[in-house]
C-alpha cells in the first residue's frame, strides 16, 4: 500500500478538531501487514487515525492506519505490508481528546474512513449486547504505482479484506477477519512475494454471554486482556469474579510470523488479570507467559501496564516487560526488556503537555523459518525521551513535540521535532530528524471539503520531503500532489478514488488508489 492510502484515511476521515497533541507509544506486536501498539483510545487513538513507526535514528519506516482500538491499545494495518517493523520500535500519533474519540462516527457515515467500514473494536464483545444477525463487512481495494522517467503503471496490487461477527444463539459467537492480496507486475518482483498471499487473523468462537462471569475463545485470536501474549491458536478461558475484573487463562500454540501459517514449533501457556471499569481512576492489567519449544522451556515473561488518572486534567500511563532467567539459554537472569511512562496535562495558561520516557531491549523470537533465532529488535538497548507542548491559537490546534533516542553503542542520539496545525478541515503538519544515518524533513498540508458543499468528499493535500546523507553528501527531494474523492453510496457501500503524484530525484513516482467497501446492515 501507498502514499495515496495513507492521505486517504487521513483526509476522508471524519473532520473533528484534534487535540493535536503529538503522542508516543511503541510496538508490542506485529503480523506481516497489522502492528500492535501500547495506546488506545483512553490515550487518544481513534479508528482510521494515521500513525507513524520510526526507526531507532528517527527516519519513518512506515505509516499505519489504526483498524481497531481497546482502552489502552490499539492495532493498524501497516500501509506497507513488508516493512522491517519489530517490537519496540516507537510509534508517534495525533491524540485526539478522550471525549472525540469515543464518539467515532458510525462505520457507514458519509465521512468515515474505509477501513471504519469492516474492522471493529477489540473490546466491544465484552460489553455490547449479544448479536441478533450478522455483522461485518467487506472491502476491495486497488493500487497502482509507478517510479521512472517512462512513468508506466508497473505495480499492481489487489487486497480484500473480511470482517464477520456471526451469533449462535445467546450464548456464542463465530468472529472471523482476514485479508488476501494478489501482486502481480514489479510489486510482485521487487517483494519476492508469492503472486497471492493470504492472512487470517481471527476465527474465533467465543462462548459465554457479555458481562457474564464467564467467557471462553476457542480457535485463532488475540486474547484481549493481554494483547502482548500476541496471536493463538488455542483456548482462552476468562472469569469475572467483579465488573471491574478478569481473570484469564490461555494455552496454545503460537503461528509463524510470516503469514500467520499454523505451526506447533512453539507453545505458548500464559495467565492475565485485567482490572478497572470504564471511568475508574486507575485500571491496568498484568500478563505472565512461557514459550516452550523443542522439548524445553525457551522464554518466560511477565509484563504489567497501568493507566492512572491523577486529576481531571491529568493522566500517567506506565507498561513494563521483565524476561525472567531461563536455564540453558542465554537469559541467565532477570531482565527488563521494555519500559514506557508517560505523563501529559493540562497547563496553566491554556497550554497542554506531555513527557515520556522509554527503554528497550532486544529478545528473540523463536522460529524455525528464521534460523539462527532472530533477535528483535537490533542488538543494542534503546532509550529515549519526549516532550509535547500545545496551545489554541485564534481557533488553530498548534502542537510542538520533540524527543531522542539513542541506541548503545551508538555515537550520538537521533533527535526528531514535529509541529502540527489544525482547525475544522484544515490540517498542516511538519517533521524533522537529525542522526547518524540521514537527516529527514517533511511538510504536510491538505484541506477538505466536506459532502454538504459538494455531492462528496474531496480533498486535496501537498507534501514536500527531504533526505540528506550523512555530512551532506547527497540531498535528495520529494514533491507530490495528494487528491482523494469519495462518496457513501447508501446500502452500506462507501466508495473512494485518490492518488499520490510527484516527483523524487528527478524521476516519477506515482500512486493511484480506487476502493470500496460495503457493511451489513
Amino acid at each position: 500500500m501507498g502514499a495515496a492510502a495513507t492521505i486517504a484515511i487521513i483526509l476522508l476521515g471524519s473532520a473533528r478538531p484534534l487535540w493535536a497533541q503529538s503522542d508516543t507509544a511503541r510496538v508490542s506486536y506485529r503480523t506481516r501487514e497489522i502492528v500492535f501498539v501500547t495506546a488506545g483510545r483512553d490515550e487518544g487513538l481513534g479508528v482510521g487515525d494515521t500513525i507513524s513507526v520510526v526507526r531507532a535514528d528517527g527516519t519513518t519506516a512506515t505509516l499505519a492506519v489504526v483498524v481497531s482500538v481497546a482502552r489502552h491499545t490499539a492495532s493498524a494495518r501497516l500501509l506497507t505490508a513488508d516493512a522491517s517493523i519489530d517490537t519496540g520500535m516507537r510509534v508517534t500519533f495525533t491524540r485526539h481528546a478522550a471525549a472525540e474519540v469515543a464518539a467515532e462516527p458510525a462505520a457507514d457515515s458519509a465521512a468515515a474512513a474505509p477501513d471504519t467500514a469492516y474492522h471493529y473494536t477489540y473490546d466491544t464483545v465484552q460489553t455490547m449486547a449479544p448479536p441478533s444477525r450478522l455483522r461485518g463487512g467487506i472491502s476491495l481495494e486497488q493500487y497502482a504505482s509507478s517510479a521512472g522517467a517512462t512513468g508506466a503503471l508497473r505495480t499492481n496490487s489487489t487486497l480484500g479484506a473480511l470482517d464477520l461477527e456471526a451469533p449462535f444463539g445467546a450464548g456464542a459467537t463465530f468472529l472471523l477477519r482476514g485479508n488476501g492480496r494478489w501482486r502481480n507486475g514489479d510489486s510482485r518482483l521487487l517483494t519476492g512475494a508469492d503472486a497471492f498471499t493470504a492472512l487470517l487473523y481471527r476465527a474465533e468462537l467465543r462462548l459465554g454471554a457479555p458481562g457474564a462471569a464467564w467467557s471462553a475463545s476457542l480457535g485463532r485470536f488475540l486474547p484481549s486482556g493481554a494483547m502482548g501474549l500476541g496471536y493463538l491458536d488455542g483456548a482462552r478461558l476468562e472469569l469475572r469474579p467483579s465488573p471491574s475484573q478478569r481473570i484469564g487463562f490461555i494455552g496454545g500454540v503460537v503461528p509463524k510470523i510470516e503469514q500467520l501459517r499454523p505451526s506447533t514449533d512453539t507453545k505458548r501457556a500464559g495467565a492475565y488479570w485485567a482490572f478497572g471499569a470504564p471511568g475508574s481512576t486507575v485500571d491496568g492489567s498484568i500478563l505472565a507467559a512461557a514459550d516452550f519449544g523443542g522439548g524445553q522451556r525457551r522464554r518466560t515473561e511477565i509484563a504489567a501496564q497501568t493507566f492512572w488518572r491523577i486529576a481531571s486534567r491529568a493522566t500517567a500511563s506506565v507498561y513494563g516487560e521483565v524476561d525472567l532467567p531461563v536455564s540453558g539459554t542465554a537469559q541467565a537472569k532477570a531482565q527488563l526488556t521494555t519500559f514506557y511512562a508517560s505523563l501529559h496535562a493540562a497547563l496553566p495558561l491554556g497550554f497542554r503537555g506531555g513527557l515520556n520516557v522509554e527503554s528497550h531491549d532486544a529478545f528473540q523470537v523463536w522460529n524455525a523459518d528464521l534460523q539462527p533465532d532472530t533477535t528483535l529488535p537490533a542488538p543494542g538497548r534503546l532509550t529515549g525521551a519526549g516532550f509535547s507542548l500545545g496551545h489554541d491559537v485564534f481557533g488553530l490546534s498548534l502542537d510542538l513535540s520533540g524527543g531522542m533516542l539513542k541506541r548503545q553503542g551508538d555515537a550520538q542520539a537521533a533527535l526528531r521535532g514535529s509541529f502540527t496545525a489544525s482547525r475544522g478541515a484544515f490540517f498542516l503538519t511538519a517533521f524533522g530528524q537529525h542522526g547518524d544515518l540521514m537527516d529527514y524533513g517533511s511538510v504536510m498540508a491538505r484541506i477538505l471539503v466536506p459532502p454538504r458543499v459538494l455531492p462528496f468528499t474531496m480533498a486535496l493535500g501537498a507534501a514536500v520531503s527531504m533526505t540528506r546523507t550523512p555530512g551532506g553528501g547527497m540531498t535528495f527531494w520529494r514533491y507530490s500532489l495528494r487528491p482523494e474523492v469519495s462518496r457513501y453510496l447508501g446500502g452500506g457501500v462507501f466508495a473512494s478514488l485518490g492518488g499520490d503524484i510527484g516527483r523524487y530525484a528527478g524521476q516519477t513516482s506515482t500512486w493511484l488508489h480506487a476502493g470500496v467497501s460495503y457493511r451489513l446492515r
